[in-house]
């Protein structure tokens, strides 16, 4: 029987290898842990090595380093030590997903150039589970109540965000009210306000926030990529794997009705007034880009993030390679995030 130690990392912990610097993933609490890539070796060599050997491999000097490095990850509690490696196989990461959309974003200017009503009964045919709304203009109370309540109540919709300009009439507790009453509208943000602030952030299991942010949408609608979005799980990864997590199983419907992949894409399908949601996301060009996941992707393909990432960036190719239009500020080389 063998009784060497072997050190594993936890099933639920993935090791994302990157040209410059590597990371762990730990689906289970949605954190990512640094990983220089003068170590990253000695994590893959554990696959196949038991601790005890290790010194066999990189030498005396460097043993007693590598274990305090393996320890660490033992406190941090996203490995442990065993002598029966075998009885902890790794997980099958294949995705799979039954809706034909996941998520849908619906922008509006108050001009109803298009029926409200009718297109969140297509998003339902669907099986769409997530909604974002961007409301461009300054909505009354009544509006407000209308689009979310009254519209939304037959919906089958389980997660709303709700994005608007910020108006001295509409009071913080005027948005809570309208949180009480709609339960699946779990985020509101507040653009164009006086100040980043968080107004609400409640811990219960609806996690409602409410947030303000001085950013106008309206004039730079690019969103911005940031660590602190980055939360894989054991959802997000196998689709990051398969697929690009930004615009996968996506559907945009702007202001004038166009159907997009992403708002700021330049590509239309169509008119949400002339042709039918299930229609347009059937086509294989509607579909290209939820395919070309990171890893398909330059200078993304190398980046240690590009499982968590969210960036719904437009992809343009050439030469036979793909490039997103609008870049993150990580400097990879550096490991730096500039402004």
């Amino acid at each position: 029987m063998d009784s060497k130690k072997w050190f594993r990392l936890f099933a639920s912990c993935q090791i994302v290898p990157g040209k410059y610097s590597s990371a762990v993933y730990d689906l289970d609490r949605s954190a990512i842990y640094e990983l220089p890539n003068h170590l990253l070796e000695v994590l893959q060599q554990t696959e196949t090595v038991p601790v005890d050997d290790m010194e066999a491999v990189f030498g005396h000097e460097q043993a007693s380093q590598i274990h305090t490095f393996l320890d660490k990850f033992v406190d941090k509690e996203i490995a442990f030590y065993t002598t029966e490696p075998e009885r902890f196989p790794s997980i099958d990461f294949t995705w799979e997903m039954p809706r034909f959309i996941t998520n849908a974003v619906i922008e509006t200017d108050g001009t109803h150039a298009f029926d409200y009503h009718q297109l969140l009964y297509q998003l339902d045919q669907l099986l769409c589970q997530a909604l974002q709304l961007r409301v461009l203009h300054v909505p009354s109370k009544e509006e407000l109540t209308t689009m979310l309540l009254d519209n939304i109540a037959a919906a089958q919709l389980n997660y709303i965000e709700l994005l608007l300009p910020f108006d001295e009439t509409i009071s913080l507790q005027d948005l809570q009210a309208i949180m009480d009453q709609q339960p699946r509208l779990r985020r509101i943000f507040i653009y164009a306000a006086t100040a980043d602030e968080i107004l609400l952030n409640e811990s219960d299991r609806f996690g409602r926030k409410i947030i303000s942010f001085q950013k106008d949408i309206r004039i730079d609608p690019f969103e911005k990529i940031r660590p602190d979005r980055f939360s894989p799980n054991i959802i997000s990864y196998p689709e990051a794997l398969h697929h690009n997590i930004g615009l996968n199983r996506k559907v945009c419907i702007n202001s004038k009705g166009e159907i997009k992949n992403y708002l700021s894409h330049t590509a239309s399908f169509g008119n949400i007034n002339n042709v039918r949601l299930d229609t347009v996301i059937q086509q294989e060009i509607f579909q290209e880009k939820w395919f070309l996941s990171n890893d398909k992707i330059e200078i993304c393909k190398d980046c240690k993030y590009r499982y968590a990432c969210v960036s719904n960036s437009d992809i343009r190719e050439e030469a036979g390679k793909y490039y997103k239009v609008d870049m993150c500020s990580f400097n990879q080389q550096d490991n730096t995030w500039y402004k």
